[in-house]
C-alpha cells in the first residue's frame, strides 16, 4: 500500500492543485503516506494530518512533526480504524497500480490481439471466415475511449476507500467493465463484419459482462494484474466472440457487410 519509491519529498502537482478544495485547517487523512511528502506539506499548510501506512518504518520520520499523526494499519487487509471519524479531505497517491494495470490491458489489446485471434481462431474455429469489419483505427479508438472512460470512474471510486468493501466492490465492477470493454472489439474485428459485431455485442453484453467479472480478482493481484490478466482475458474474450459469431452465422443467414 505505501508508495516506497518517491524520488523526491515534493508534493505531487496533483495534490497541489487540488488541495486549495479542501477547507482551512480541515483533518485530511493521507492513505499510504510513505514518506510523508504530502502530509508535511499539508501540515505546513496549517491541516491537520492523520498520515496512515503499513510500514512502520517510514511512519518513524513523522513522528515529531507539528500537526501530524501516524498511524500504522494496513487498510487493505485489515479493519478499517476511522469509523465514525470524518475529514475534510483524503489524499490517495497510489503507485498507480490500477491505472498501470489499465494501461496494461490496452497495449495487449492493441498490439497482441491480432496474434491472440490468429492463433485462436487457426485452432478452434479454422472454417470461420474472415469478413474485417474492424480497423486498426476502430483499435485504437476503441483502447482510447476505454482508457479515459476507466480513469475517470477510477477517479470517482477513490472517496469509497472509506469503506473498504464497497470500494473492493466498486473495482471489481470496473474491472470487470474494462476487460469486456477493452477486448471485445479486436476479438471481432478481423473475423466479423460491422453488423456482426453490433449483433454480437448486442446480443452477449450479460456474457461479455459476466466473463470480466469472473476474471477481475485477478486485477486485485500485483504483477498478476499487469503480466498475466491481459493475456489470459485477451484468450478468454477471443474465444468467447468468436463462439458466438460462429453460432450466430450458423442460426441466421450471414449478415451483409
Amino acid at each position: 500500500m505505501s508508495d516506497h519509491h518517491h524520488h523526491s519529498d515534493e508534493p505531487s502537482a496533483w495534490v497541489t492543485r487540488w488541495a486549495e478544495y479542501i477547507p482551512a485547517g480541515g483533518r485530511v487523512l493521507d492513505v499510504a503516506c510513505g514518506s510523508g511528502r504530502h502530509a508535511r506539506w499539508l501540515a505546513a499548510r496549517g491541516h491537520t494530518v492523520e498520515a496512515v501506512d503499513r510500514d512502520a518504518s517510514l511512519l518513524a520520520s513523522l513522528a515529531a512533526t507539528p500537526g501530524i499523526a501516524t498511524r500504522c494499519a494496513d487498510l487493505e487487509g485489515g479493519p478499517w480504524p476511522y469509523a465514525g471519524q470524518s475529514f475534510a479531505g483524503i489524499v490517495v497517491v497510489l503507485t498507480m497500480a490500477a491505472l498501470a494495470a489499465a494501461t496494461a490491458l490496452a497495449a495487449i489489446a492493441v498490439l497482441t490481439m491480432p496474434v491472440i485471434v490468429k492463433t485462436v481462431a487457426s485452432r478452434h474455429f479454422p472454417q470461420l471466415a474472415a469478413r474485417r469489419g474492424g480497423t486498426v483505427a476502430g483499435s485504437l479508438r476503441n483502447a482510447l475511449s476505454a482508457l479515459l472512460a476507466f480513469a475517470a470512474l477510477w477517479l470517482a471510486t477513490l472517496p469509497l476507500l472509506l469503506i473498504p468493501p464497497v470500494y473492493v466492490a466498486a473495482s471489481l465492477l470496473l474491472n470487470a467493465w474494462l476487460s469486456q470493454r477493452m477486448f471485445r472489439y479486436d476479438a471481432l474485428a478481423e473475423h466479423a463484419s460491422a453488423p456482426e459485431i453490433d449483433a454480437v455485442l448486442r446480443e452477449n453484453r450479460k456474457r461479455l459482462f459476466g466473463l470480466g467479472l469472473t476474471l477481475a480478482p485477478l486485477s486485485l493481484i500485483p504483477i498478476v494484474n499487469i503480466l498475466v490478466l491481459p493475456i489470459y482475458a485477451g484468450i478468454a474474450y477471443t474465444e468467447l466472440c468468436l463462439s458466438e459469431l460462429a453460432a450466430l452465422r450458423a442460426r441466421k443467414a450471414p449478415i451483409s457487410a
